[in-house]
């Protein structure tokens, strides 16, 4: 085999892989789209700060995943591990943690302020 040969070979492994990256470009893209979607739905619906934090997100990806050049082999492998995080309910439970861990916060503070200060109850 010769030079030339190599490089052929070379040339065609690269077409292939560059196909297949295509095709997940392909499959990120439309999860990443779907994602987006559901989740700005979900944020405008119940406006809590996991919904908001989780659109902006998806959004985020979305845009990367549409605006960043296509020889970038991360493009398509983010927008498949963000459809897979979504699909297994990965996504939401991260989420719906933080709306959890917010939510305690609130009512901390709330019972904290209210409760009251004894040291300046003054007996006659």
């Amino acid at each position: 085999m010769d030079v030339a040969q190599a490089f052929d070979k070379a040339g065609d492994a690269a077409g292939g892989f560059m196909a297949v990256g295509k095709a997940l470009d392909v499959v990120g893209n439309v999860t990443g789209f779907t994602g987006a979607l559901s989740s700005t739905m979900s944020a405008i619906d119940n406006p809590s700060i996991g919904n908001v934090s989780k659109a902006v997100l998806d959004v985020g990806i979305f845009a990367v995943g549409i605006l960043a050049p296509q020889t970038l082999l991360a493009k398509p492998l983010i927008g498949v591990a963000d459809g897979i995080w979504g699909a297994t309910g990965g996504k939401d439970s991260f989420f719906k943690g933080i709306d959890n861990k917010f939510d305690n916060f609130q009512s901390n503070r709330i019972i904290n302020s209210q409760i009251i200060d004894t040291s300046k109850i003054r007996i006659k």
